[in-house]
Parts: structure tokens; C-alpha cells; sequence
């Protein structure tokens, strides 16, 4: 699943909250996720999820975050 969320913070949550989220999607790519104004470091994310940031998103400090990867916990991400 592929999705822009315009940084709104309840769009993203209630895309966590979606019961067969999981089941549905292994991976999920959001552009514009919303991240915490207060914890630079903390994008929501549903808890079977992993985070995967490419290296272009990796200057928080900046607040340039503008793609986040979700992999569901059931794939193997070991490199």
C-alpha cells in the first residue's frame, strides 16, 4: 500500500488502528507521515510493524522526514 497523509496526525492513526491492517499489507509506504512536534524520533506506527527510513529521510532534525516504510513483523528484513 502506497499512501500521502499530509502529515495529519489522525490520519495516521487511524491507519494504525485499522483492525486487518496486518493481514492486509505487508509493506505500506507513507509520504508526509506525521512525527511528533515534542520527540522528533517518534513516528506512530502500528506495533507489528517495523520502521524503515531511506537514507534521503534520515535528517530529523530538520524535520525533512518525508517517506516512511512500514514492514509488517512477519518478513525477514536481515540484510
Amino acid at each position: 500500500m502506497q499512501i500521502n497523509l499530509g502529515k495529519s496526525r489522525d490520519a495516521q492513526l487511524e491507519m494504525i488502528n485499522q483492525k486487518n491492517l496486518l493481514n492486509d499489507y505487508d509493506i505500506i509506504m507513507i509520504q508526509e507521515p506525521y512525527i511528533s512536534p515534542a520527540w522528533i524520533d517518534h513516528i506512530p506506527m502500528p506495533s507489528n510493524f517495523q520502521l524503515v527510513l531511506p537514507d534521503t529521510s534520515k535528517d530529523k532534525k530538520k524535520g525533512t522526514v518525508r517517506l516512511v516504510i512500514w514492514v509488517s513483523t512477519n518478513l525477514n528484513t536481515a540484510q
